[in-house]
Order: structure tokens, then C-alpha cells, then sequence
């Protein structure tokens, strides 16, 4: 007695569909592999290398091949049912534009991360600023979105001619945005003030400059306090730059020693220990530190020490390394505390 085994018909009409679930899967698992395991074994690469592209390109396809290998599935998917015609044609101009877009946001992040990545440099530091890597990212993505109207089908003239018509009342309606943003482009392009710079405003605020974007100005103070200026206000003010034209400042601490003491030897003693505040702040100055006496008083020399710090922000621990290195100098050198003032016969009837 034979057996027969008949395939449901039914079934059959379901493969198409289980083999298009199956591309999909398969699509984000593909993106989801490459996206962990292969771009993070890259970085790692990276890491150890520091490569500069390849930095660049990690970050900008970063989270985007997950998007990409869905796409793909969704293709392959597409290609294994059959679809109608104007089904087939939606799905057509979907998978068109979020590759598209998934495009223009990866060239978007590349050129921002390229225009970032080589601003760090101290010469180039200008261009860290996010105001470059934000004009970048906007003449990017303006680039790709009139790319993709243009692949749908969409005349990109006329809606051309309808913003410059209309651009007289967007600049009216985004007076202030636009005045922060080239005031920033102001203040950038005149290499007057950079990120990484210490500056004092004359409304009293001071600090190291973080960023200057489209809109603002971030300040940091020393006590980690951050301040934020329009970039109009700021391009209006007046402020002194403390890393211009060079990092280096001078650190003086005033000195008096007592009448009777030998000067060269004080010199000598208020040089080395400067040459050791230096070295306790591992500062790498261009100018050594030297002496200069001031004034001859009634009871005491006075003379100042100048020493160079690497810049603003260190001059309060060079002062403080420089006073501790004198003190104990002039303790193992014999060089002896100036007396207390002793009154004139003329000025006891007055006390």
C-alpha cells in the first residue's frame, strides 16, 4: 500500500513570503555583525594607530550599517514577492531615499569629524571650533536633500526661485539667530580669540574659551562654572586675550631682604629657586627666570623675582611654587628676615 503526500497549496503561497522575512533578517543581522563586531575591531586598529581617515570614517558610518543592511534586506525582500506595480514602486522610492539619506548623513559626519579632527592641532586649533564643523554639516546635508528631490522626481528650480523670494522674510524673522552666527564668523575668522584661549571680558567674566557655535559663546571660569555669550554681545565687547600674541606670561613675586646681606648672593639664591619652581611645575618656558632690585628703603632691599609659567591658568601654582622655593632658600642660605620697622625719634611725639 503506497503513501501520497500532497502539498497544501496554501502552503505554497506563504514560501515567498517566509524567504522575504528571511532576507530581512538576515539584512540586519548582516548590518548589526558589521556594525559591533567588524567597525569595532577598527577602532580598536584606530586606537593603536591613530589614523586620521580612518578615525574620520569610523565615526561617520557609525550606527548607519544597520541601517544600510535593513535596507538591503528590504531589497532582496522586495525582489522575492511579487508586488504590484505601484506597490513595487513605493517600496522603490523608500529603500531610494533612506539610502540616499543615510548617505548624506555619513557625508555629513565625515566632513564635520575631518573639519574637527584637524582643527585639534595648537596652529589649526581655530578650526575646532563647532561653528565650522555646523556651516559643514548644513551645506552637506542642504547638498544631499536637493539630491534626493531631485532623484524623486522633484523640480528643485522652482522651489529654488520660492526661497530666494522668500529669504528677505526669513533673515527679517531670524534677525537675531543670523547676527549671532556672523558675529561668530567674525570673531573666528579674525583669529582674535580661539577655543583653548584664556580671555577677561570687561563685564568681569574670565575663563578658557570651549567653543564658539552658531549662536554662542561657552566660557569655562577656573572654579568650572561655564558662561555663555551671544556671539553678538561678545563681538561687541571689549576683552584681553591672555594667550595673544603668545601663551607665556611673567609670574613676579616681590622680595625685601635686610641692609647688610650680599645682593649677588641673594640674586643667586632667588635664581635657583625659581630654576626649582620650574621644575616642581615641569614647566618648559622659552626665557629663564631673573632679578631685579626695585628700591633701596629705610630698612630693607627690595628686588622681585620674575619667572616665566607656560600660561594663564599656571601662574597661581608657579606663585605659590616660586614663594615656598625663596622661603626656603633664604632659610639655608642665612639670609635672614627683614626686622621690624624701628620708629624715628620724630615720629614718637605722634604715636
Amino acid at each position: 500500500m503506497g503513501i501520497v503526500c500532497a502539498v497544501n497549496p496554501n502552503i505554497t503561497a506563504y514560501v515567498p513570503l517566509a524567504l522575504a522575512l528571511i532576507w530581512v533578517v538576515i539584512g540586519v543581522v548582516a548590518g548589526y555583525v558589521v556594525d559591533r563586531v567588524v567597525l569595532r575591531r577598527l577602532a580598536e586598529s584606530h586606537a593603536a594607530h591613530q589614523n586620521f581617515w580612518l578615525g574620520v570614517s569610523l565615526d561617520a558610518v557609525r550606527g548607519i550599517a544597520i541601517l544600510w543592511g535593513t535596507a538591503a534586506g528590504l531589497y532582496a525582500a522586495a525582489e522575492t514577492v511579487n508586488l504590484n506595480s505601484r506597490l513595487d514602486f513605493l517600496i522603490g522610492r523608500i529603500l531610494l531615499i533612506i539610502v540616499l539619506g543615510s548617505a548624506t548623513v555619513v557625508a555629513a559626519r565625515f566632513t564635520a569629524g575631518a573639519v574637527t579632527r584637524y582643527g585639534r592641532g595648537v596652529e589649526k586649533r581655530v578650526l575646532s571650533a563647532s561653528l565650522f564643523s555646523s556651516v559643514a554639516q548644513t551645506i552637506v546635508v542642504t547638498f544631499g536633500v536637493l539630491i534626493i528631490l531631485n532623484s524623486l522626481g522633484i523640480a528643485i528650480t522652482p522651489l529654488l526661485t520660492a526661497l530666494g523670494v522668500g529669504g528677505l522674510a526669513v533673515a527679517l524673522a531670524l534677525k537675531d539667530t543670523l547676527a549671532n552666527l556672523f558675529s561668530g564668523i567674525q570673531i573666528i575668522a579674525s583669529r582674535q580669540l580661539r577655543p583653548g584661549d584664556y580671555v577677561k571680558l570687561d563685564s568681569g567674566f574670565e575663563g578658557i574659551v570651549e567653543d564658539v557655535n552658531w549662536r554662542n559663546t561657552t566660557i569655562r571660569e577656573l572654579p568650572n562654572n561655564l558662561i555663555v555669550i551671544p556671539n553678538d554681545k561678545l563681538a561687541q565687547s571689549i576683552f584681553t586675550n591672555y594667550h595673544l600674541p603668545e601663551a607665556e606670561l611673567t609670574v613676579s613675586v616681590p622680595v625685601s631682604v635686610a641692609y647688610g646681606n650680599d645682593l649677588d648672593e641673594v640674586e643667586r639664591v632667588a635664581l635657583e629657586a625659581a630654576d626649582a619652581a620650574l621644575a616642581d611645575i615641569n614647566a618648559n618656558v622659552r626665557d629663564r627666570p631673573y632679578v631685579r632690585f626695585r628700591e633701596l628703603s629705610d630698612s630693607q632691599v627690595t628686588l622681585t623675582v620674575h619667572m616665566r609659567a607656560p600660561q594663564f591658568q599656571d601662574q597661581f601654582k608657579a606663585r605659590s611654587y616660586l614663594i615656598k622655593r625663596i622661603y626656603d632658600g633664604f632659610n639655608r642660605a642665612g639670609l635672614g628676615p627683614v626686622p621690624q620697622r624701628v620708629p624715628r625719634k620724630s615720629e614718637l611725639g605722634r604715636l
